[in-house]
């Protein structure tokens, strides 16, 4: 019985050898090459995708230099373009500071001369008033009185009294 247990164990072992190299054989012939297949393709995926990755991380990082630059320069053009524009409206209101205080002076001369002559008009029509109420004060004193000494200190006194106004002047 011995001997038998141990055939019965030498054959075991051999016939479980054999078909564990069997199945070694059938697992590297069929099962294996498309799971290496599939693992060797997914690490090409894997590792495409982390280049990929850092392309576009170093893509990324130019396009933010890039973005910085152009806002800068977008800053500096706005930053100019405010400044000329100030200096503009500077430019602006002060020559129209100038064309108000243009316009005003000419428009107080204007004034001025306006009522120049309208101050001459208004003192010749005075003195032509004056003239006539004078010859009418004189016409009533000569038909009152013909005394002429009272004559003429009337006249007289009438004479200052409108110089004191300022008619003659």
């Amino acid at each position: 019985m011995n001997r038998l247990n141990y055939m019965n164990i030498n054959s075991t072992l051999f016939g479980e050898i054999i078909s564990f190299l069997l199945f070694i054989f059938f697992c590297m012939k069929y099962i294996w090459p498309p799971i290496i297949d599939s693992i060797n393709k997914r690490e090409k995926k894997i590792y495409n995708a982390i280049l990929s990755v850092d392309k576009a991380k170093i893509e990324l990082s130019k396009i933010k230099m890039q973005t910085i630059n152009e806002i800068n320069e977008t800053k500096k053009t706005c930053k100019l373009i405010l400044d000329q524009t100030n200096k503009d409206k500077i430019d602006i209101l002060e020559e129209t500071k100038l064309e108000i205080i243009k316009e005003q002076k000419k428009i107080i001369k204007e004034s001025y001369l306006k009522i120049e002559n309208e101050y001459e008009i208004t003192k010749e029509k005075l003195r032509k008033e004056t003239v006539l109420l004078v010859i009418y004060c004189l016409e009533k004193i000569l038909n009152q009185s013909m005394d002429a000494n009272i004559n003429k200190k009337i006249v007289n006194k009438f004479i200052s009294s409108l110089k004191k106004y300022d008619i003659y002047a």
